[in-house]
């Protein structure tokens, strides 16, 4: 999956696009509250990792694939979890 491809799906999920970062970054974000992030190590690959972040409670969780940000809210809440603690998907 391309950068446009990864935030055109950013974008239908329901996702606003910070363009601000496009040669470093692909950031959806949601309010102030979350945001999704594609690295551009990711960029190119059939099944990239994505990063789930909220910003209030400092909290992050890997997913593949790109959630609502209602189900990144939920997944948050259940399996999110401070960077540090963060193991890296295989």
């Amino acid at each position: 999956m391309h950068r446009e491809e990864i935030e055109q799906r950013f974008a239908s999920a329901g996702w606003s696009i910070d363009g601000g970062f496009a040669e470093y970054l692909v950031i959806g974000y949601f309010g102030d509250e979350m945001s999704l992030l594609a690295n551009p190590e990711t960029w190119g690959d059939d099944d990239p990792v994505f990063v789930i972040l909220d910003h209030d409670r400092v909290i992050t969780h890997f997913v593949y694939g790109v959630p609502t940000p209602s189900q990144a809210a939920k997944m948050l809440q259940d399996h999110g979890k401070a960077p540090d603690e963060l193991d890296q998907p295989s």
